[in-house]
């Protein structure tokens, strides 16, 4: 994915924090809810207490199959019927803000089939950063991720490992590091040999 950086600092109370607009190379046009993110932005505090703002461009939740997520954003996305171990068409059925334990939409797990819940946020003020992941389909879905972290340097983007997520069960993965954004690609059903994140 092609992701155009914009950085500068600025004044956020007595703190001085990086503004860093990550805005993906396919981002405006025509965007319409629940399928697109607000602009807007995200306050991420550092175990040191400084406050950095990441900026949110209004665009797709979902690119050529991606799921991109800013902090404090969480979508339930509808799966379509699977094949040839891949998941069919994921599209999103909802958008909301983040709670703050990540418990968003789970008994929608237990009401309709083919649901896949998409959490990212930050665990209380200058905690961890937390993705977490819940499905009702059928077997083990796996994905890759990539992180923007946020760096003294400004913005860095991470490949992290691949991870499998039971179903009815929340898969989490945390960092102890800032992280503007995540993106989520490569669907699909996990083979015996992936194991879940931590």
């Amino acid at each position: 994915m092609k992701v155009l950086i914009f950085g500068c600092r600025a004044f956020v109370g007595p703190f001085l924090a990086l503004v860093l607009v990550a805005v993906p190379a396919w981002a405006g046009g025509g965007c319409v809810q629940p399928n697109c993110h607000l602009a807007g932005q995200a306050i991420l505090t550092d175990s040191a207490g400084k406050s950095h703002r990441i900026e949110i461009p209004k665009a797709p939740y979902l690119h050529d199959g991606e799921l991109r997520l800013y902090p404090g954003q969480s979508v339930l996305l509808h799966v379509a019927d699977a094949k040839d171990g891949g998941l069919g068409a994921i599209s999103v059925s909802r958008a909301e803000a983040a709670k703050p334990d990540g418990s968003n939409f789970l008994k929608d797990l237990n009401t309709e089939p083919g649901m896949l819940i998409v959490t990212y946020f930050q665990r209380g003020k200058g905690g961890p950063m937390e993705l977490r992941i819940a499905h009702n389909l059928l077997n083990a879905v796996r994905y890759r991720a990539a992180t923007d972290v946020l760096t003294a340097k400004g913005y860095l983007t991470q490949s992290a490992a691949i991870c499998a997520v039971p179903p009815m069960k929340v898969g989490p993965e945390t960092w102890p590091y800032l992280i503007a954004a995540v993106t989520l690609k490569d669907f699909r059903f996990a083979t015996d040999q992936e194991k879940p994140c931590v």
